[in-house]
């Protein structure tokens, strides 16, 4: 692994990280900030990305 591989996977993993702690931040204070909705879709979005980004470091880990 190169370090601009390492490096695209930590920006890879930086954004889904934090898509997900804003996600889980607003459902465990239970408040939603006017105008900030969270679709099935985007819900969705974030676990197919937190799903790639598990199988490119499986992947990786292997070679």
């Amino acid at each position: 692994m190169t370090i601009n591989d390492m490096a695209v996977n930590y920006t890879q993993f930086a954004r889904v990280y934090e898509k997900f702690t804003e996600l889980t931040t607003s459902l465990s204070s239970k408040t939603i900030t006017v105008g900030t909705s969270w679709s099935e879709s985007q819900i969705q979005e974030i676990m197919d990305d937190l799903q790639n980004f598990t199988v490119t470091m499986a992947e990786r880990n292997q070679t």
